[in-house]
């Protein structure tokens, strides 16, 4: 039987697991809970975030070989992973059919046991660049960009250095969410 808390304890909240801190639960939460024939959660939104973010990389860059062509790329996933990493021109390109990937479910073992031997299996881009940069290979997450070293999560970048999210921007340095700005130094949220 699912352990749902007691209506007195539904208003009052709960404590984190793991950082002791009181969060509240709504009764419509528990009701989804209820519905969905699951507990309520033992820790607190932020750190839900955390654990649901924790596996994510979008900053770190490594080198690496391709393992489509043997060719040093640069890449979000370091060299030590146990899954095949593709640069993204050859992810993208017609070398590989990712269809060839396809399995029968089997009813005999777990979905999560599946899914990670697919993962394992499955190549993964990686970088994240869509369109043509020009003179921007130390970047991910970004469209058109030139002459950039180190910026992410971002488009329209030229000349720009050390920053994060971003568009249409120029020679900027040191940044996070800048939108059409121009020679900005360690500028954060700014906009035209």
């Amino acid at each position: 039987m699912i352990d749902i808390l007691p209506p007195s304890l539904r208003t009052s909240g709960k404590n984190c697991a793991v950082s002791g801190e009181n969060f509240a639960i709504s009764q419509e939460d528990f009701s989804f809970y209820e519905k969905m024939g699951v507990n309520p959660p033992t820790l607190c939104p932020d750190e839900r975030q955390r654990r649901r973010l924790s596996w994510r990389n979008e900053i770190n860059l490594y080198k690496r070989k391709c393992d489509l062509t043997g060719k040093e790329i640069i890449s979000i996933y370091s060299p030590g992973k146990p899954y095949k990493v593709f640069g993204h021109m050859q992810w993208y390109g017609d070398k590989w059919d990712a269809l060839s990937y396809g399995r029968q479910f089997d009813f005999n073992r777990t979905f999560f046991d599946q899914f990670g031997d697919l993962f394992l299996e499955v190549p993964k881009i990686g970088l994240i660049v869509l369109g043509d940069n020009d003179n921007s290979e130390y970047t991910n997450d970004n469209y058109k960009l030139k002459n950039c070293y180190l910026v992410f999560d971002g488009e329209q970048g030229l000349d720009c250095l050390y920053g994060e999210t971003f568009a249409i921007i120029k020679s900027c340095i040191d940044f996070f969410y800048l939108t059409e700005s121009e020679f900005c130094y360690e500028c954060v949220n700014c906009a035209k």
